[in-house]
């Protein structure tokens, strides 16, 4: 009996320090942390903390093209390379795309930050045309006694753990009556440790980093490789469904609701953007578009009073032509035209007024 309190013993004492050294590893170096990829280009740099990956080069100014068509979707995210299209970017003095901003919003004013990846960063647009830009000019048309100043704080790339990371470290230091995130459908493809340390179950080993490290290994000699076209290429819309399934979906939501409440509990209101997705020549807005499902799990959230703003079964609706609504052919990312309809749909959203309606 004693020998056998002495192996349990042991086996506790090795488990506790399995936990402890996997937390140090995974929460405070670059283990198992997302590299930059190589489509991110010169704009970027590595972050000094590991929780945010990398980061845009503050002060950069430069002209950012496009490159030729190259889908790739691999563990750490989705990235499309396509026709080249050169668009001059300026990363003001905090890192982040757009003019500077004083610490406080001036009297009066009333601040947004948007927080978000590429669709908020606006790849392949001029300043004048992406996201924030347009909802500030589309707010004060809206409410022309009032005055708006949104921020730009996104980053080409970013996943919904990162995403938290800014709206902690940069949104809410900012002093913004309201903090808005663009969620796009690639969101949840999150690197192992965001999975590892957010628990989304009550599960008591859900909250085990070890036990999570473990279960990751087994199943990832398990898993099914990536959904295939008939020609051997992955099939980036089932990819992006499968992502809408499981822990990664509902480690994102989870991390959304930290979001919320956190920004809540600063008195700063909180909503989600759904930005869309146009891979592929999916169906807009019909029974069986690709797309719904995916955006469904995330308009679940409404349950938990958080508002979310979802336009894209109106673009089924809207006289314009297709290829308007992409910044290219072959790129996923809005267009001018979509991207200013997305913000004036934003701007006029019960949602937003509702936001507002709390703001000062």
């Amino acid at each position: 009996m004693r020998r056998l309190m002495m192996v349990l013993g042991g086996l506790l004492v090795g488990l506790l320090v399995g936990e402890v050294t996997v937390r140090i590893l995974v929460r405070h170096t670059r283990f198992m942390r997302m590299p930059i990829h190589a489509a991110m280009g010169p704009r970027m740099q590595e972050a000094e903390d590991s929780l945010m990956g990398w980061e845009l080069i503050p002060g950069l100014e430069l002209d950012v093209p496009t490159q030729q068509l190259n889908l790739t979707i691999s563990s750490y995210g989705c990235w499309v390379e396509e026709e080249e299209i050169v668009r001059p970017v300026r990363i003001n003095s905090r890192g982040f795309r757009g003019p500077e901003w004083d610490d406080t919003p001036a009297a009066g004013v009333t601040r947004i930050a948007m927080v978000g990846d590429s669709h908020i960063f606006g790849e392949g647009l001029l300043e004048e045309e992406i996201f924030s830009t347009r909802l500030g000019a589309h707010l004060g048309e809206r409410y022309p006694d009032r005055t708006f100043e949104v921020l730009n704080l996104g980053v080409s790339g970013y996943n919904t753990e990162q995403e938290l990371q800014v709206v902690r470290r940069r949104a809410l230091p900012a002093d913004p009556d309201v903090v808005l995130v663009g969620y796009c459908t690639n969101d949840p493809q999150m690197d192992k440790a965001a999975v590892f340390f957010y628990p989304v179950t009550a599960n008591p080993l859900s909250r085990s980093v070890l036990f999570k490290l473990i279960r990751f290994s087994i199943e990832t000699r398990l898993r099914q490789p990536a959904p295939q076209d008939p020609g051997g290429r992955v099939d980036p819309l089932r990819e992006l469904a499968r992502l809408h399934v499981g822990e990664g979906i509902e480690t994102s939501k989870s991390l959304l609701r930290t979001m919320a409440r956190e920004c809540r509990s600063e008195g700063v209101g909180f909503g989600i953007v759904i930005m869309p997705d146009l891979l592929g020549d999916t169906l807009i807005g019909a029974d069986d578009d690709p797309y719904l499902p995916m955006y469904a799990t995330i308009e679940s959230l409404r349950d938990d009073g958080i508002p979310v703003v979802q336009p894209y079964r109106k673009l089924a609706t809207v006289d314009c032509p297709r290829s308007e609504f992409k910044v290219s052919r072959n790129d996923w990312h809005a267009g001018s035209w979509l991207t200013d309809w997305l913000a004036e749909q934003t701007a006029a959203s019960a949602e937003m007024e509702a936001l507002l309606g709390d703001a000062p």
